[in-house]
């Protein structure tokens, strides 16, 4: 997974960068990669979706930061917090894989946590071990 390859996916499906805030760009997704906290969902078509996450106890510090900023997570904590997400449609299948994932890859966690944007404001969406709640 390269840097490069995930911003043009991103920027494919609508995710706009300005010249000034490049280079956070570039420096956010290149840790979390080396963080290894990038999801990136494939099929034959290619590319389906890419989710960055955090793992905590207390999602409001991920959730009230600016938006390119890196911080350290708690890969043992009790959510996993999705900062973003980008997908080519968010259907069964691909909810199925991301569900998958986190399962095997934070046993600890119990519930996915993320805000979903909409024009009159964000909507959270809980998911992970039980069916997606939204406006909780």
């Amino acid at each position: 997974m390269k840097t490069i390859d995930i911003l043009k996916f991103m920027g494919e499906h609508g995710i706009r960068y300005t010249e000034k805030e490049l280079p956070s760009v570039l420096d956010y997704v290149s840790y979390m990669i080396a963080n290894d906290r990038v999801i990136e969902i494939e099929s034959e078509r290619g590319i389906e979706a890419v989710i960055f996450l955090s793992v905590c106890d207390d999602f409001d510090t991920f959730y009230k930061k600016p938006s390119w900023i890196y911080k350290p997570h708690d890969p043992h904590g009790k959510i996993v917090y999705v900062e973003k997400m980008v997908a080519t449609e968010w259907n069964r299948e691909l909810r199925s894989q991301f569900k998958d994932f986190l399962v095997n890859r934070y046993p600890n966690a119990d519930r996915a946590i993320w805000h979903r944007w909409a024009k009159w404001g964000d909507r959270k969406a809980i998911t992970f071990k039980g069916r997606i709640k939204q406006n909780v």
